[in-house]
């Protein structure tokens, strides 16, 4: 609150009228002209206690108030990517696989990465693909279906087990459409679905080796 009545800055979830004594000296010690070269630095100061608030909430087990700081901090400061990675931690948390991934690869997308979300992306897939279920006897329904979803892009994230990777795909495509047609996926599912889909195609895109070595052609494009 002090920040913000220094700086003449507005944050639309603080409430009005603040207790804090702050006096005219203070409030006039930035002039305008000033204050919209320190715009920036003044968002990225308020997103920071915002996160580290939630931090807070976080490691007291109050994980609904550590998730409204972030999204506060998310509101701040749009293009940063801390806040994402931060609730990407609490949906881990949950076990909310689906949703901490897409968290994770949002918190590395935007203009302002948080690097450490790569690493913890890479981990959370790292650990589903060790899930040992034999594919050639695999039944996909509304139980499994969105775990072995992202099983399938833990296998191809990695590029080690490209093979079972497209088994899997298979198997997942021919499920899909029923799954859809009786709403048996959320809209939200589907969102972080279609975002994780996307930064994989991204992400193949931008790489020089191809992830897809190993399988033919006809297989390739099927």
């Amino acid at each position: 609150e002090e920040i913000c009545a220094i700086y003449d800055y507005s944050l639309p979830f603080l409430k009005g009228g603040s207790n804090l004594s702050v006096t005219n000296v203070k409030a006039t010690i930035i002039k305008a002209a000033a204050f919209k070269t320190l715009k920036a630095e003044v968002t990225y100061i308020c997103q920071f206690c915002l996160v580290h608030l939630g931090d807070i909430c976080r490691y007291q087990n109050e994980f609904k108030k550590a998730e409204i700081f972030y999204r506060q901090a998310i509101h701040t400061s749009p293009a940063s990517g801390q806040a994402y990675n931060q609730i990407a931690l609490l949906h881990a948390n949950y076990g909310n696989t689906l949703s901490a991934i897409s968290y994770y690869i949002r918190s590395i997308s935007l203009k302002h990465p948080f690097p450490a979300g790569s690493a913890n992306l890479s981990k959370i897939l790292a650990s589903s693909s060790t899930i040992a279920t034999d594919i050639s006897n695999l039944s996909i329904n509304k139980s499994n279906f969105l775990s072995e979803y992202v099983r399938f892009h833990a296998y191809l994230h990695e590029a080690g087990n490209l093979r079972m990777a497209y088994d899997l795909c298979n198997i997942l495509n021919q499920s899909i459409t029923s799954l859809v047609a009786t709403e048996c996926l959320t809209t939200l599912q589907l969102i972080q679905m279609t975002t994780i889909a996307i930064f994989q195609v991204e992400r193949v895109s931008d790489n020089s080796v191809d992830p897809l070595r190993g399988i033919g052609d006809d297989e390739k494009y099927n």
